[in-house]
């Protein structure tokens, strides 16, 4: 962590994301400097599950 740095929980605490949202944001930040372009596809990952999460959510709010 340089001088000045946020560490990616910060924002996540700030911002009050859950874990999808929020594990995203680690591999986002961290990819130019760990694992590249791996760590972005991971990215998309948790991202696509968010999605998933989020309309099967609204797929539930029209049943009830």
């Amino acid at each position: 962590k340089k001088d000045g740095e946020f560490q990616p929980w910060d924002a996540v605490i700030a911002w009050n994301l859950g874990y999808l949202e929020g594990t995203a944001l680690k591999y986002i930040a961290r990819w130019r400097d760990k694992n590249g372009i791996e760590d972005i596809k991971k990215a998309i990952h948790f991202l696509q599950k968010l999605v998933e999460v989020e309309e099967s959510k609204r797929g539930q709010e029209r049943v009830a």
